[in-house]
């Protein structure tokens, strides 16, 4: 076990003091704690540690992942001394948020440390200390809790003087946001928001605007926006304001973004989708957590959506269920093995292309059922009839994302006032799984209540864990279930055509990961827990994909809270801001074109990536508060169904689908469905041999 350097540090006395391990000692409360730090029987290196009040908390380095141990120090014991950990452990990323009880959220971060960038940062006041490797700094100005992040990395580059200042009268926040924003433009004020480049006069106009972006009045559709956004980056650069039903402006500079969410505050916005909220409110159906904190219904003169403490309220239990590193692994059995069935059917399917991309949506949506509702919808066994209202809802949830669509096209625009097409299809195929949903999850709510007492730790059941929350009704638990399912079913299915179709097009790299599976995994074993976090290269290659295609028209969008400074611009309140990551992704990483894994890998020794990576470029998951609550779900899913078809087959495309295009609807989808060809693998030769 090593300490790096002067890493190790903690505070006392509202001042961060630093301890090297050279001295042999690691003085917290009067108390070396050194000894204690030793004795922790861990095979992997002691990062970093941070303090505060009567808890420390330290990180050990894992090959594929930090485990973080938090203490709380009890010094009325005799001994002075009392360890009473708790143990997180998450995925190796670049930056570790931690609090006195350990893993911070991002708008509530006390301390935090970046074991690549070697700096660790603590807050009080909001007053912002700093210490890197060599030096202690400290930051004698107001330090806006969303500033921390980007003045800590200044300091780490050495860019900040290390003579310590005393602590500057705080100014308002509005002057202390223009002073960082002067900053960045060496004291120049800002520009009106009039000036952002973009197209003028009557393509601001409300409605006219939006509509002469888009045939018949240019070359584009609705389906081909991307190729709109790169025709915009072209002619206007890396920021332009353009009308996108509203007042819209684009970001293509991955160092905007971190700009972007520094302003995002505590509750961020992000645009809705209006047929949602307009049937909300027809319906008298809550809001859910996907609807939370949006623009104002224009249907009712009141605003429909929910406060940011609502949303807070709804976001929470999810976060304490969803975010822990194994909370997707409790499904991991029950998903392997629809994940084998997946595969089975794969290569002993007809090989027709719709066929096959049905199984797409078959799998998804069973893998979702197992998480959301606590039982299988029996989808996946070609020889066993299917029930007729699974199929239907299955067959609905697809039409609901086909009317959004319409919407996001501009094919309807009158819904909020009548009953068109658009809005009684939606309101027809929501109704549908609204009411599927609510009859299963009644029937796994009573299931539940018959085995109470024995149902086991129910941090491993999802849907238990919410019910037992105080905080919530069976309305919101339905509601937030109603988003996983549709949301999760929709992306996983399509985000795994796109896996396929990489490692179709690029034989060496699919080759290249099932020989990691086999050395792993075995040509026919399960996959469990501790496999799958021994298998870097399937991660790479699912991040490369993400990549090259990325899951969504735009990255995490706002709708700014308050006036914003961004590249020199003044943006004002309630505009939209879309990050444009599925161009930036297409531009700023070398050999762009190429699928590439490996430049995600990271080395033993450092961690540190292959390639330098700017971190706001690829976010296909989303950012802060509003992130992706399903991700490790969603990412489990791919992982197994990719895993075991290549354990079965090799992943082939037909000649006429080489050059299939791809576009957006709300995710990335082919145009056509994609000829695959599931070649199954022969006996190895060992197995010949013998």
């Amino acid at each position: 076990m090593k300490v790096l350097g002067e890493a190790l540090f903690y505070h006392q006395d509202d001042h961060i003091q630093s301890r090297s391990s050279s001295k042999g000692t690691v003085e917290f409360m009067g108390v070396n704690i050194l000894p204690s730090l030793k004795r922790l029987d861990h095979d992997h290196d002691l990062g970093q540690g941070i303090f505060s009040g009567s808890t420390y908390s330290v990180v050990f380095f894992k090959p594929d992942s930090y485990l973080i141990e938090s203490h709380h120090i009890f010094p009325t014991f005799p001994s002075g001394l009392s360890l009473a950990p708790q143990s997180t452990e998450i995925p190796a990323t670049d930056e570790i948020l931690l609090t006195s009880d350990g893993v911070g959220d991002m708008q509530q971060n006390r301390a935090g440390i970046c074991p690549r960038e070697d700096y660790a940062f603590l807050v009080t006041n909001d007053l912002l200390r700093v210490t890197t490797v060599n030096k202690t700094i400290s930051l004698g100005m107001f330090c806006p809790r969303h500033q921390i992040k980007n003045l800590a990395r200044t300091v780490a580059s050495g860019s900040v003087s290390a003579t310590p200042v005393p602590p500057a009268t705080p100014a308002s926040k509005a002057d202390s946001t223009d002073t960082v924003a002067q900053d960045v433009k060496h004291g120049k004020p800002p520009k009106p928001f009039k000036d952002i480049p973009g197209p003028s006069w009557i393509y601001q106009w409300p409605l006219i605007g939006t509509a002469l972006l888009f045939k018949p009045f240019s070359r584009f559709t609705p389906e081909t926006t991307q190729s709109l956004f790169k025709h915009m980056f072209e002619k206007f650069g890396p920021i332009v304001r353009l009308r996108l039903g509203a007042p819209t402006v684009l970001l293509y500079d991955p160092k905007d973004l971190e700009q972007l969410f520094a302003n995002e505050g505590r509750y961020p916005k992000r645009p809705s989708f209006s047929l949602t909220r307009t049937f909300n409110v027809r319906n008298g159906v809550k809001d859910s957590l996907a609807d939370a904190i949006q623009t104002k219904q224009i249907l009712v003169k009141r605003s429909t959506h929910r406060d940011g403490e609502d949303w807070q309220r709804l976001r929470s239990p999810l976060n304490r269920h969803l975010s822990k590193v194994n909370s997707a692994e409790h499904y991991l059995d029950s998903q392997h093995l629809v994940a084998k069935e997946f595969a089975e059917n794969l290569v002993s399917g007809t090989g027709d292309a719709e066929d096959i991309r049905d199984w797409f949506f078959r799998y998804a949506t069973e893998c979702v059922s197992l998480v959301c509702l606590n039982t299988r919808l029996g989808l996946m066994n070609p020889n066993v009839p299917v029930n007729m209202d699974a199929l239907v809802f299955l067959k609905e949830t697809k039409n609901i994302f086909v009317q959004i669509q319409k919407v996001l096209s501009g094919k309807s625009i009158m819904h909020d006032y009548y009953l068109n097409k658009t809005y009684r299809e939606y309101e027809k195929s929501n109704s549908f799984v609204r009411s599927y949903m609510k009859s299963k999850l009644r029937r796994a709510k009573a299931n539940l209540d018959k085995q109470s007492g024995q149902v086991g730790d129910p941090e491993k059941n999802l849907l238990a864990s919410l019910m037992s929350e105080p905080a919530l009704d069976f309305e919101d638990v339905e509601n937030m279930m109603m988003t996983l399912y549709v949301a999760g079913m929709e992306s996983t299915a399509t985000n795994l055509q796109s896996f396929f179709f990489e490692l179709a097009s690029n034989p060496e790299k699919q080759e290249k990961l099932y020989e990691e599976i086999v050395a792993v995994v075995g040509e026919e074993g399960p996959v469990t827990r501790e496999k799958l976090r021994k298998m870097p290269y399937v991660k790479a290659c699912l991040k490369e994909t993400f990549r090259l295609r990325y899951p969504c028209l735009t990255g995490p969008a706002r709708i700014l809270q308050n006036d914003a400074v961004i590249r020199g611009f003044t943006i004002p309140a309630e505009t939209q801001v879309l990050p444009c990551n599925s161009y930036t992704c297409q531009t700023v990483f070398q050999e762009a074109d190429q699928f590439i894994p490996e430049r995600w890998l990271r080395s033993n020794g450092d961690r540190k990536l292959s390639s330098d990576i700017p971190p706001q470029a690829c976010l296909p998951f989303g950012y802060g508060p509003r992130n992706c609550i399903g991700r490790r779900f969603a990412e489990q899913q791919i992982y197994l169904a990719v895993i075991k078809t290549l354990q079965k087959s090799k992943i082939k495309l037909r000649p006429d689908s080489n050059e299939i295009v791809f576009r957006y609807s709300i995710f990335i989808e082919p145009t056509e469905a994609i000829k695959f060809k599931f070649e199954p693998r022969g006996p190895s030769k060992e197995k010949e041999d013998f």
